[in-house]
Parts: C-alpha cells; structure tokens; sequence
C-alpha cells in the first residue's frame, strides 16, 4: 500500500502543479493584453 501511495501522491502534485501554472497562465495572458500596451507608450 505504501508504494502505491508514493506512487500517487507525485501525480497529484504534478497535477495540481499543471492547473495552478494552467489558471495562472491565463491571468498572465489577460494582463499581457493590457500591459504591452502601457510599455509601449512609456518607451
């Protein structure tokens, strides 16, 4: 049992890992909109 929880518990990280940089990537892409557009215009 315990070599099937090892198993398991790094899928779950690595899962939770892919959504949290997933949603945060997508945060990133909806700010990105509006900031190039600001450094564009300072420079």
């Amino acid at each position: 049992m315990t070599e099937i929880i090892k198993g398991i518990i790094p899928l779950i990280s690595n899962l939770l890992l892919a959504v949290g940089n997933f949603f945060l990537q997508k945060k990133i892409d909806k700010t990105d909109w509006k900031v190039p557009q600001r450094e564009e215009n300072t420079n």
